[in-house]
């Protein structure tokens, strides 16, 4: 699951049954968060405040992207939140401009961190199983229609091998039982 899919899910939970992060049940405050992530926070939901709309009831209604923010926050994570200003500000070179090095830096260390773990994520899931069926789907005219041939010849495949060794294993006892008699035999025979 995306750091993205995860935080979307987690304030969807937060908003449907009041779960609230560990910080919240530890009693700290924002107040007790690392300012500079409060300062980042503030900022960022300043230039996302078009993500929010509050209806005539009184009821709010966030965007992804608030969502996402607010995860990033309770769960003190600049770095997801710095992602999430690059991936909406970089396009506009006057926003870029008008940063200073301190936060252009930090913009580079958040690139290199979601590079580090878009590699872990590339690695585990090339070792997943499933890596093939995106190969199959993406180079074939078919799409799905390929994917479940290739998963129906796999699982005959499968059927035939479990077939082989019940096999195997039935010959096995056989062999075990008729070991079994003789020995047997050969103690009456004595």
């Amino acid at each position: 699951m995306s750091y993205e899919s995860q935080a979307i899910f987690m304030d969807h939970v937060q908003d449907l049954f009041g779960y609230r992060p560990l910080d919240h049940y530890k009693g700290l405050k924002n107040i007790e968060k690392p300012k500079e992530l409060t300062v980042l926070y503030q900022r960022l939901m300043r230039k996302f405040l078009d993500e929010i709309s509050i209806s005539d009831a009184g009821e709010i209604t966030k965007s992804d992207v608030i969502r996402i923010l607010d995860f990033s926050y309770d769960t003190n994570d600049p770095i997801s939140m710095l992602m999430l200003e690059i991936k909406h500000f970089s396009d506009d070179k006057q926003y870029v401009f008008a940063q200073d090095s301190d936060l252009l830096s930090a913009w580079l260390l958040a690139l290199a961190t979601y590079d580090v773990e878009l590699d872990e994520q590339l690695f585990l899931l090339e070792h997943d199983p499933r890596f093939e069926l995106i190969t199959v789907y993406n180079n074939s005219p078919k799409k799905m229609g390929a994917v479940e041939e290739h998963v129906k010849l796999e699982r005959n495949l499968i059927l035939q091998q479990t077939d082989l060794v019940d096999k195997h294993i039935k010959h096995l006892k056989e062999c075990q039982s008729k070991n079994m008699l003789l020995n047997i035999i050969n103690l009456f025979n004595c």
